[in-house]
């Protein structure tokens, strides 16, 4: 049959493609979940946040306080996370609140709906906020526009529960963007980032002491 030996080794050739397309990729989930499971967070902010003036919060509303606006905490270190129903790491900022607000720290959160913006109502963030603990201002963004303004329209942004620290003077100075961190967290990354920001915010306090 003419052409019977080219068509057998074509089908073999594409066979062995195959195969060699389907390890590559076995290999690269295998690498993947290993970091996964170490808990390496490969995350880094884009260096042009550092240093940079925080933009201005739009709001439709806050939760704990009447309204807030971020020129009303100068010559006060602003610790800044963005926060969904998950409330991931809660604790943590309510630790932060209660230790360190006498010294100089203010904590915020912006609550930003997830998985897309949509419209939100302050009883559900106040609800939120019950159940968590938290007693720190919240303002609410349901149309992402504070979000988009400090990261998600930023180079290499992929993460909505990212935590900014800004000086005294309104000054971006530190970016985390891991979502989670708890002091006696069971995970080490998590117990690690915890330790990095602490200690981030302990420089800025003592920067303006």
């Amino acid at each position: 049959m003419s052409g019977g030996p080219t068509v057998l080794k074509a089908n073999a050739v594409s066979k062995n493609f195959s195969r060699l397309i389907g390890s590559m990729l076995c290999v690269m989930f295998i690498a993947t979940l290993m970091q996964a499971q170490s808990g390496d967070n490969s995350f880094s902010p884009p260096p042009q946040l550092i240093g940079q003036a925080a933009p201005a919060w739009t709001t439709q509303a806050w939760v704990n306080v009447p309204s807030l606006d971020l020129k009303q905490l100068r010559g006060r270190t602003v610790l800044l996370r963005f926060l969904n129903d998950a409330a991931a790491s809660a604790a943590a900022l309510n630790r932060f609140h209660q230790l360190y607000t006498s010294r100089g720290l203010t904590v915020v959160a912006i609550y930003t709906p997830t998985p897309f913006p949509t419209a939100v109502s302050k009883d559900h963030v106040r609800e939120m906020a019950a159940t968590h603990g938290i007693q720190f201002p919240i303002g609410l963004d349901p149309h992402w526009e504070t979000l988009n303004r400090y990261w998600l329209d930023r180079a290499d942004a992929e993460l909505t529960a990212t935590t900014f620290l800004i000086d005294s003077k309104g000054v971006i100075r530190y970016v985390q963007p891991d979502g989670n961190y708890a002091k006696d967290s069971p995970s080490r990354n998590s117990r690690r980032e915890y330790a990095k920001l602490e200690k981030e915010i302990q420089i800025l306090l003592k920067s303006v002491q």
